[in-house]
This record gives C-alpha cells, sequence and structure tokens, in this order.
C-alpha cells in the first residue's frame, strides 16, 4: 500500500509506482493496491503479482480496464524518493475473489517478457549457426532485443543444432549452459550471457543482527565429487571430445577432515562425474562444459535462505556477503530474491548458494 511521507523521514517510508501501458496509474488507483510482489530468479521467467481493492472489478474490464490480460506493466519499488524499476512485463492472469462476507478483491499476475520464449514447443534445425546467431533469430521472433556477451564458443558455427519439441527459452538455455551461461531479460532485452556480479562489484554486505533479518543454511555432502568428464561425439566429423574439470581445493577449505574424505570415496574408488549424453561440437565446448558441470556442483555445496529489510539491488545473479554467522559466513550468489511492500512494510527474501569455484 502506498505510505504518506512523514517530514525529514521520507527515505525510511516504503513506496512503489506501477506503470500501465507507459503511463503510471493515477494516486486514487494507487490508493487500491493492498500488496505488490516481485519474484526474479536464475532460468526462470521473472513473476509480479498484486493485489487490488476493486469492489466492481472495473480495473479488468475487458475493453477498458486498466489492468486487462496481455497489459505491459512495470514496477518500481524503494522507499519515498528512491525508487528503483525492478519489473517489466506483461499481465498474463486474473485472480477475483468473491468471498462470502466483505467486498471482493483481484489479484493481478504477470511476467516478464522471458514468458515470451516458453509459449509453445518447435521442431526446426540450424546449421552452420553460432549460439549468438540463434540467440539473435529467437530474440527477433519474440519481438526482444539481444545482448550476448562475448566468451569463447558463443561465436563458434555449428554444422548443426536440433531444436527438437522444446519451447525456445528449453532449447536456448540447453544450448547456453553448455558454455557456463544462462538466458535472461532485462525490460525488452534478451541477454546471454554471465548472470553474476563482475570481478569489480562489490557484494551487497547484510549483517546479522541488523540488516540480515534471518538466515537458514544448509551444508550438504550429497553429489559433491572431486573430477567432472564429459563425453561428446560429433557425428558429422566422427571425432570424439573428452572435457576435464578437477576441484582446485577451494572446496575442500570448506570441509572438515572428515568432511573431505568422504568427497574422496566414490565408485571404484574415485569421486568422479561421466557426463556422455549431451552433444558436443569442440573440445572448447567439452572443456567449457566440464568446468560449468563442476562449478554448478560445487555451488550447491553450501546453499541457504533468508530475509532481509527492504532492497531494490537484492536481485537474482548478485552476489551478497553475509557476516556475523559463523562458517557459514562469506559471499553467496543470489538464486532467488522476492520483494514484498504491503501493510507490514518492505522486506525482502531470497535463496542463495555459497560461492566456491
Amino acid at each position: 500500500m502506498v505510505t504518506a511521507g512523514l517530514s525529514g523521514l521520507d527515505i525510511y517510508v516504503p513506496n512503489f509506482e506501477i506503470i500501465a501501458s507507459n503511463t503510471p496509474i493515477r494516486p486514487d488507483v494507487a490508493k487500491s493496491i493492498l500488496r505488490v510482489t516481485v519474484d526474479n530468479r536464475l532460468g526462470s521467467p521473472g513473476m509480479f503479482s498484486f493485489d487490488v481493492n476493486d469492489p466492481e472489478l472495473r480495473f479488468i474490464d475487458a475493453r477498458q480496464g486498466l489492468f486487462a490480460e496481455g497489459t505491459e506493466i512495470a514496477i518500481r519499488l524503494g522507499y519515498m524518493g528512491q525508487m528503483e524499476a525492478v519489473m517489466m512485463g506483461e499481465i498474463s492472469a486474473l485472480e477475483p475473489n468473491f468471498p462470502d462476507s466483505g467486498a471482493p478483491t483481484l489479484t493481478v499476475r504477470g511476467f516478464d517478457f522471458l514468458h515470451r520464449l516458453t509459449r509453445g514447443t518447435f521442431t526446426r534445425t540450424f546449421t552452420n549457426q553460432s549460439l549468438r546467431q540463434i540467440s539473435q533469430q529467437i530474440a527477433g521472433e519474440m519481438g526482444l532485443g539481444v545482448q550476448i556477451n562475448s566468451v569463447p564458443g558463443v561465436d563458434e558455427p555449428h554444422e548443426y543444432m536440433a531444436q527438437s519439441n522444446q519451447s525456445n527459452l528449453q532449447f536456448l538455455q540447453g544450448k547456453a549452459e553448455h558454455l557456463g551461461l544462462q538466458v535472461w531479460v532485462e525490460n525488452r532485452t534478451m541477454r546471454v550471457g554471465q548472470r553474476a556480479a563482475s570481478s569489480t562489484q562489490i557484494p551487497i554486505m547484510l549483517e546479522w543482527g541488523k540488516t540480515l533479518r534471518s538466515f537458514q543454511p544448509r551444508l550438504t555432502m550429497a553429489g559433491q565429487v572431486n573430477e567432472v568428464v564429459v563425453r561428446g561425439w560429433d557425428p558429422v566429423r566422427a571425432q570424439q571430445f573428452t572435457g576435464r574439470a578437477q576441484q582446485n581445493g577451494a572446496m575442500t577449505r570448506e570441509l572438515s577432515a572428515t568432511g573431505q574424505q568422504q568427497v574422496s570415496r566414490g565408485s571404484g574408488g574415485q569421486s568422479q562425474s561421466v557426463v556422455s549424453d549431451r552433444p558436443i561440437s569442440s573440445q572448447t565446448e567439452a572443456d567449457m562444459m566440464a568446468q560449468a558441470i563442476l562449478a554448478d556442483i560445487t555451488d550447491n555445496l553450501i546453499t541457504g535462505t533468508g530475509s532481509s529489510i527492504g532492497r531494490t539491488d537484492i536481485r537474482a545473479g548478485v552476489d551478497v556477503r553475509l557476516t556475523r554467522i559463523g562458517r557459514f559466513g562469506g559471499t553467496y550468489q543470489v538464486l532467488k530474491a522476492t520483494h514484498t511492500l504491503g501493510s507490514s512494510g518492505y522486506q525482502t527474501t531470497f535463496e542463495v548458494r555459497r560461492r566456491i569455484l
């Protein structure tokens, strides 16, 4: 809900702005909004919802409704005088509630523009095209701009790639993951790259008892290995590729001596995971896939969920540094962030994994 500002204290007063079809909603409409939620995560379309006091359901009229299905929505969250854009997308669901007592209410839901890549499945082939070229083609089909990180392999042409009864998102994510990349959107631009904080970006500092309200970590040894081996076969060239990635000692520094011994014990006396069911077209791709798989396994050694005061800069992909929590303190990558602004204020909850490799 919109909270009236207090002189000299506006920075502490949560606030939001909703823009429908490129026009900010009127103040009288904003007063009808009971709660706003924005959810973004790695690997999936971002989501938003807001609850509206709309007894006459005038906001969802099929012809003139402000929040009719398909309407473009942008959301800004923060505090009086300090709001930031956190979501741009389209309304995809309307959920009126007619209770046995009291006035009807309405929940409006939607996704960011990545959801366009999830609609329908396709079967087609791409020949002599790189991941960059395929990404550009698919983004154009979806009416989106595109930005692709320049990393080894992204411009390497593939003689043959098949999209076999897959959505565009499933297909692109599968190819991007071979190179340790992800697919997401920012506003109307599809991004293909490493959705992570840059080496020069300072992690967001959260201290338990102050800005970090709660944190529940989990350390699990399940699935951890010392080495990943990727074996692939290129049927066009009749050539085999083998990529390897080994632990560099970073994981063992997180574990007790007995934990290190547990990871070292595996099938046949080896702590090794072999991947042989994925198409590989070059040695570079095999090496990068092995490293990406090992990093994904290792980064799930320590995970957790937490909450903080409302912060718009806590988003999927960024780094947070958690302190005053013993051996679980350190730098984590945000996998999912949920921003909720309502009658109880503005809070951010998140899911994270410890950055190790």
